[in-house]
């Protein structure tokens, strides 16, 4: 079985996933140890998979995943959320396009699909993410960034730069607004009896050229809370290049994820 095995602190098993036309899944935090593992931000670093498709998925996670329990008597088809406001924003126009024709094609497919008013200050859950991250950062390479940091990429540097002057104050009151965001999200989902959140996997096609990775935004919400999420192959932008779909789970609900997401699999492949 092609099997590759990545990190993930924000975006970086979903994003390329996307990027490649191959199925990323970045389990609920935790869910994989991360024990020899070079930190970035442990609050949030997880380990996650790339495979072929979703069945590479779901026979690598039980080999992985602490404390896997099988899916037993089968999953029932999920209803869909799709978690409206400014995060969607983020997205370039033509992934939104491809977006809407993946929830049709759902739709027409018998699946339920919910618009819900969700992250109603994206700005604010960004700029608390950005303060653990930054912070975990400086504070996980500071011996190593004393000794070798003319060693470190420009990027790196500016990130652990910015960290250094993050407050273990800023630190703590972004672990407590995520608490009760989790608690907010966990509501909204259940108030509208939704199984799945649906978004694009990335804000577009793979970028060109090696001066950038891409914007990580788009998994953003759902790095921060912890859960687990795929990205599967969901057609392609006008270019001609791969674009997915990111299905997000609920924490700890890693193989109802992968069971409920066989329904979806083939509907969004045919896009």
């Amino acid at each position: 079985m092609p099997l590759a095995i990545g990190t993930q602190t924000v975006g970086s098993v979903i994003r390329p996933a996307a990027y490649c036309g191959v199925v990323g899944f970045r389990p609920t935090y935790g869910r994989i140890p991360i024990t020899g593992v070079i930190p970035n931000a442990p609050s949030f670093d997880t380990l996650g998979t790339f495979t072929a498709d979703l069945a590479g998925a779901a026979l690598a996670a039980p080999l992985l995943c602490d404390g896997w329990r099988a899916e037993h008597g089968g999953a029932a088809a999920p209803v869909l959320g799709v978690p409206d406001g400014t995060y969607l924003e983020h997205a370039e126009p033509a992934a939104l396009r491809a977006f809407e024709e993946q929830l049709a094609r759902l739709a027409r497919a018998g699946f339920t699909v919910r618009r819900v008013e969700l992250f109603p200050d994206f700005a604010e859950i960004a700029r608390r993410l950005q303060a653990v991250n930054r912070f975990e950062l400086a504070r996980s390479h500071a011996d190593w960034f004393a000794r070798f940091g003319g060693l470190y990429r420009p990027e790196t540097v500016a990130g652990i730069r910015a960290g250094q002057g993050v407050a273990a104050e800023d630190r703590a009151a972004a672990l407590e607004f995520r608490e009760r965001l989790r608690e907010w999200v966990a509501a909204a989902g259940t108030a509208a009896g939704v199984d799945l959140w649906l978004a694009p996997s990335a804000t577009g096609g793979a970028p060109e050229g090696l001066h950038s990775t891409g914007d990580a935004v788009m998994s953003l919400p759902w790095s921060f809370l912890g859960r687990p999420a795929l990205s599967l192959p969901a057609g392609r932008t006008p270019e001609g290049l791969p674009l997915g779909l990111q299905v997000v789970g609920a924490a700890g609900g890693d193989e109802r994820l992968l069971a409920q997401a066989a329904f979806l699999e083939k509907v969004v492949a045919e896009g």
